[in-house]
């Protein structure tokens, strides 16, 4: 064979097997990911698969999340960033966008109404803790006065009830007021004898009512209780006996409550089910805290994120909140009316997870959740 025919021979060859490879490249299906804009405004969003199977846990935001929710008033999630950017989420594409600038940071907490239509917003500027009200709706934002300390939206979400402290001839001098969310027509209820109280004002059967609960910040170190408060006049009833680091989350109709608590050497974690309408309470086999879990829309299933395991050494839920235990999460279910708790997601089969606060689907198919480690949101498919 001359070297002619071996030229055109080979050439032959070479775009055979580029054909071939073509051809490969189109039939082979990609990996998908979630569509997400740009933002001139903010930092993009990610949308970056970090799972070993995409269609169970995928990147959202790769911001610092300082809150994330279910609105009502949009059917849409919605976040806020520590450094001041509120996003919209649509739950059927996940496309993310980013609706507001507020201008400030170092968002470290949020206070919604209960259909998410508004907002007590709290940041740090200069050492100091500030905040303002927020009106989803209308886009307006109100300063708050500095001297209002933990708010809670009433059920109807025209007012709020707050702690206020202020110095009076060097003494603090802590009440518990109530306002229109934008803090006029203030009104002191009574004196109050917690600076830093928790304060929960959830609905009765998804009715106005005038029953808020209260309790101090959770410390495995000191024993807190909680209280029942008179709306109408500021009184105070104890509700729950004391326990060292007890934390209490309420279900939407406000008739269920998850409570957990440890030992005095702030161990031994637990976490009950208690029927406000019955008075009756059930320990769960779940061990994690009250706030690592979430009621869904119906209010009848309980899902929460439990870690696989907590150290003997670790003081709960103090090494929690500073970050010095590492916690890997599983999840689980705790249906009520059947009163049975099965693990749904087992830590082993994603990469490790320390979930700090999570919104269920309307269909319970899957979870939004913020991470611990470091304010990204996630979503966690669990069915």
């Amino acid at each position: 064979m001359d070297r002619k025919k071996i030229i055109i021979i080979s050439s032959i060859g070479v775009a055979v097997l580029v054909l071939m490879g073509f051809l490969i490249y189109l039939i082979i299906p990609k990996n998908s990911t979630f569509g997400q804009p740009s933002s001139s405004e903010s930092p993009a969003p990610s949308s970056t698969d970090i799972s070993l199977e995409s269609s169970i846990l995928n990147k959202i935001i790769s911001a610092n999340i300082a809150n994330v929710a279910w609105s009502d008033a949009d059917k849409k999630f919605v976040a806020i960033s520590s450094d001041g950017f509120l996003y919209s989420i649509n739950p059927d594409s996940f496309i993310v966008s980013t609706t507001t600038n507020f201008g400030v940071s170092n968002i470290n907490k949020v206070v919604w109404s209960s259909n998410k239509s508004r907002a007590v917003i709290y940041y740090n500027e200069n050492n100091i803790s500030k905040k303002f009200y927020f009106d989803t709706i209308n886009q307006i934002t109100v300063p708050l006065d500095n001297k209002v300390g933990n708010a809670v939206f009433s059920p109807f979400g025209d007012q709020i009830l707050y702690v206020f402290n202020q110095l009076q001839d060097g003494l603090l001098k802590t009440f518990l007021s109530i306002a229109n969310p934008d803090g006029t027509k203030w009104k002191n209820l009574s004196t109050f004898p917690m600076p830093d109280a928790l304060l929960y004002w959830p609905s009765e059967t998804n009715k106005q009512s005038n029953k808020a609960y209260t309790t101090s910040p959770a410390s495995g170190l000191l024993p807190n209780s909680v209280y029942l408060i008179d709306t109408k006049n500021g009184s105070l009833q104890k509700f729950l006996d004391e326990q060292n680091g007890q934390q209490i989350n309420f279900s939407p109709s406000g008739n269920k409550l998850l409570y957990s608590f440890v030992d005095g050497r702030g161990k031994n974690l637990q976490l009950f089910y208690k029927n406000l309408q019955t008075n009756t309470s059930v320990l769960l086999p779940m061990k994690t805290l009250a706030e690592k879990c979430s009621f869904d829309a119906s209010g009848e299933n309980v899902f929460c994120a439990t870690p696989s395991r907590i150290s003997s050494d670790a003081l709960m839920p103090d090494d929690y909140y500073s970050g010095s235990t590492n916690l890997s999460d599983d999840i689980w279910v705790y249906n009520i009316e059947s009163n049975s708790a099965s693990q749904i997601i087992y830590s082993e089969k994603i990469p490790p997870l320390n979930i700090r606060y999570f919104e269920v689907s309307v269909d319970d198919s899957y979870i939004i959740f913020i991470s611990q480690q470091n304010g990204e949101l996630f979503k966690l498919q669990i069915k």
